[in-house]
């Protein structure tokens, strides 16, 4: 009786410990999905953020350049 208790107690934790593989493996796989999709919404606001700044830094230059042409085309006067 106490050799089929232990038995018993044995397959009990190793049922129990693939559970709790299990479980781990489900929740790191998560973290990773999570982490993933963290990764691919900062690259995208990282996207928006450069293509907002290029299209500032080609209106300021085009306005650095008509007033440029404003100043020489006084010059020329």
């Amino acid at each position: 009786a106490k050799v089929a208790a232990a038995g018993q107690e044995l397959t009990d934790a190793r049922t129990e410990g693939e559970l709790i593989r299990r479980e781990a493996a489900e929740e790191t796989e998560r973290q990773r999905t999570e982490a993933a999709e963290r990764i691919r919404t900062l690259q995208e606001q990282a996207e928006q953020e450069a293509e907002r700044l290029r299209a500032e830094a080609a209106s300021d230059a085009s306005a650095t350049r008509t007033e440029a042409e404003t100043a020489a085309g006084r010059l020329r006067t």
